[in-house]
């Protein structure tokens, strides 16, 4: 990828935590700030905090764009509409308002997909055709990029692939599925299966604790395997409708990539000849992924 020309900023706006950085024309990070997206509270006074934490980001640095990843559904003009993860945003413009505020162009995307922007450019998706990222989190976003241009449908707006029906009972979603496969293979839902599996104790020290403990311990690979095959599910699908080369796997579900990918591709071979020539990759730009590719939103 060629430099942009100026400094960007970019945000990943998601139901957790929300990220910034500053780019340099070639794609290094110059500056991050990260915080819970819950203080930033709700309607315009989010929307001036956020304002308030890229002045404060970029400093004396031009900057000739703002990209914003954020948990979607996005409509096309940049405003939130999900009331689930980003309640407190959700029915705003938040492109017209970080514009208005800053003075810079901004543009609002679905936050897998400008992950898998940040990870086509510069990360583990370089090279591919045409790649899927899968991003594990709060819940499961998906975005897809086919040489180099994010596809979207024709409203304008990225699918909601993670809100798939999957194979098997038990995950009702507040999508209305009766088994969602958001539900059945987020990181949230390797926390409950980590949260059952551990000790008790461990359990008590909350979720990510439980996490880290099958982490570390070898009868983790029973959970962890389990959780693989339930991505599975899901991806199996993504695979036959599209047809990648490439899948990358970010959010904080895929830090244990190695140990839940023996489950994932035992899940894969019941149809392998529907799903073409494919690798399977982990994110190569960690957290600041989303953020990364929320700035080069508009290359």
């Amino acid at each position: 990828m060629t430099g942009f020309g100026a400094a960007r900023i970019g945000i990943d706006l998601g139901g957790t935590k929300t990220r910034l950085v500053v780019l340099s024309p070639d794609g290094e990070v110059l500056a991050s700030s990260t915080r819970p997206t819950a203080d930033y509270g709700a309607g315009p006074e989010a929307l001036a905090a956020l304002a308030a934490d890229v002045r404060q980001l970029r400093g004396a640095l031009e900057a000739g764009f703002i990209g914003v990843g954020a948990s979607g559904p996005v409509l096309p003009d940049g405003t939130i509409d999900n009331p689930d993860t980003l309640p407190g945003l959700t029915g705003l413009n938040v492109a017209a308002a970080l514009r208005d505020s800053t003075g810079i162009d901004c543009r609002v995307e679905n936050d897998a997909l400008s992950a898998a922007i940040g990870e086509w450019h510069f990360g583990a998706g370089r090279g591919a055709r045409r790649l899927l990222m899968v991003t594990l989190g709060t819940g499961i976003g998906v975005g897809l990029v086919d040489d180099g241009r994010p596809y979207t449908g024709t409203d304008g707006i990225a699918p909601e692939a993670g809100h798939i029906p999957i194979p098997g009972a038990g995950h009702p979603c507040y999508c209305g599925l009766e088994n969602c496969w958001e539900q059945s293979a987020s990181r949230s839902a390797l926390q409950q299966l980590a949260l059952a599996a551990v000790p008790a104790d461990i359990a008590a020290a909350g979720p990510q604790q439980a996490v880290a403990h099958l982490a570390g311990a070898p009868d983790g690979d029973r959970v962890l395997t389990e959780y693989g095959a339930r991505i599975g599910r899901g991806l199996s699908t993504l695979l036959t409708v599209h047809r990648p080369d490439v899948v990358v796997f970010g959010g904080s579900g895929a830090e244990q990539f190695d140990r839940f990918l023996p489950g994932l591709r035992a899940g894969l071979t019941a149809r392998p000849e529907y799903h073409g020539r494919y690798e399977l990759r982990p994110a190569e730009l960690g957290d600041l992924g989303g953020a990364i590719g929320a700035a080069c939103l508009s290359s």
